[in-house]
């Protein structure tokens, strides 16, 4: 567990990773219990893991945003239980768009107008 802190805020990273997420609990519950303002979520397996196997945290009365990496399981599920996506490229955006109303693009750090390695999975 590591933690970052800012002028303004204090970020706490907890890895959770999607095969090992009951690993992660013990730190997870430990820096939920000492308020949380906002969940980022950055893999939505793990997201819904946690809010399934931790509803006693109170995560779902927290504003939570998912960071969605993976194209594949982009309509895996609704993604309501998310105040806002993140989608990395424009075609997660687009996609993501029709299913969630708070939707923002923020690119990873390469050129997507020069690279493009997705393929359409319709």
């Amino acid at each position: 567990m590591r933690a970052k802190c800012a002028q303004r805020f204090n970020f706490i990273e907890v890895p959770i990773h999607p095969r090992g997420t009951t690993d992660s609990f013990i730190d997870f519950d430990k820096v939920v219990k000492t308020g949380v303002d906002l969940w980022h979520a950055q893999y939505w397996h793990s997201a819904y893991n946690v809010l399934e196997e931790l509803p006693m945290l109170g995560l779902k009365d927290k504003p939570k945003v998912l960071s969605h990496h993976n194209h594949y399981a982009l309509d895996k599920k609704n993604w309501r239980e998310f105040n806002g996506l993140i989608a990395p490229t424009k075609w997660a955006f687009d996609k993501l768009r029709t299913m969630h109303d708070n939707v923002h693009l923020i690119p990873y750090g390469i050129d997507l107008e020069r690279y493009s390695w997705i393929q359409d999975y319709d």
